[in-house]
């Protein structure tokens, strides 16, 4: 989760994707899911699932965030930039850092404009832990059965996770 400068958590949670430091409380809207991109780089995925994103809107410079992207390119990476871990700026792929002073508006959407970090351009960043994401490649049905047996392929994945919620199934 991220809070910006004015004290709101950053939220995707409106009709149009835009990312608004607006939020008094955190939900599933104001987390994000942050994807490792190498050093100092990463992604967001916001809880429709899509990707936090750099888009120019009208053509004018006025690059808002936005939770649109279905997959991770040049605009959907960030650096960070730290001075302790908690206290963070991001950079977007255009050279500026995030900040909550669009300059176009008053609604506190984020925007990729800023040349330098100021106080609007620091947000504290909370690592609310690991979320599991289990994603099958391919499920298989077959005609007889071994009870409670589900057979996936991997398709040469370098990791792989057998496990039910119950412990005790796990260890049968």
């Amino acid at each position: 989760a991220l809070v910006a400068s004015n004290g709101k958590f950053v939220s995707a949670n409106n009709s149009n994707n835009s990312i608004i430091a607006n939020k008094s409380t955190l939900g599933d809207w104001e987390t994000f899911e942050l994807v490792d991109m190498g050093p100092d780089r990463v992604a967001f995925k916001a809880n429709n699932g899509k990707y936090l994103s750099l888009v120019d809107k009208d053509y004018n410079k006025k690059f808002y965030l936005e939770a649109n992207s279905n997959e991770i390119d040049d605009k959907e990476t960030f650096e960070i930039v730290s001075d302790n871990g908690i206290l963070i700026s991001l950079k977007a792929y255009n050279d500026n850092y995030v900040t909550i002073n669009n300059q176009f508006d008053s609604s506190n959407q984020l925007s990729a404009i800023s040349s330098v970090i100021g106080k609007d351009e620091i947000f504290t960043l909370f690592d609310l832990g690991y979320r599991s994401n289990p994603i099958p490649l391919v499920s298989y049905y077959e005609d007889f059965m071994i009870t409670g047996f589900n057979l996936q392929e991997n398709y040469g994945s370098s990791i792989g996770c057998f496990y039910n919620e119950d412990m005790n199934q796990t260890l049968k």
